[in-house]
């Protein structure tokens, strides 16, 4: 794309010229579009550009991936202090540094946010995936008094001999016996 029509559009839609050598600018130094006589910045000898794959990979994919787990990430309640305490700063930052118009601090606080957000979801999964493991174990390996025991400690409560278990705030306490036979 002839890069004298792109400047000309984005003058004449948003009228900063400035903005536009810069973004340029940004887009070559990071290899999201190239230039035809493979400058890696911009400058007036640039003639045309064209999307990288890099580019049309970051446009068509990532860049929307990453606003979703933005949002997400502010709006999904999580089990961990640390990590709920992180989110709120790290929102309440951003929004300062936007007040300000701190733009790059601000995606860097942005890119933080999420890292940390995928680190917790992928902690939560690991932990998740290990209690599965482990009650499978549980239920598979140990014979019945054994299960017994460990519910008893780990829920507060033990099974009753042939009836149900019925749980309350101040314990467990047998439902009536079944009658026996059809």
């Amino acid at each position: 794309m002839s890069v004298a029509e792109l400047k000309a559009y984005f003058v004449e839609t948003f009228n900063m010229l400035e903005d536009f050598t810069k973004n340029v600018d940004v887009l070559l130094r990071h290899g999201f579009i190239e230039a035809d006589n493979r400058l890696d910045a911009y400058s007036d000898s640039v003639d045309r550009v064209k999307i990288t794959s890099y580019g049309q990979y970051m446009y068509s994919e990532l860049a929307y991936v990453f606003t979703y787990l933005d949002l997400v990430c502010t709006d999904t309640g999580v089990f961990s202090e640390e990590v709920s305490n992180y989110l709120t700063v790290a929102a309440r930052k951003e929004y300062n540094l936007f007040m300000k118009g701190e733009r790059v601090e601000r995606v860097r606080t942005r890119l933080d946010r999420v890292e940390k957000f995928i680190h917790y979801l992928r902690h939560e999964e690991m932990r998740e995936r290990d209690c599965t493991l482990w009650a499978c174990l549980r239920r598979i390996c140990l014979p019945r008094s054994a299960r017994a025991r460990l519910m008893s400690r780990e829920y507060g409560f033990w099974p009753a001999r042939r009836g149900r278990v019925l749980v309350t705030e101040g314990g467990a306490s047998s439902a009536p016996e079944a009658p026996h036979g059809p």
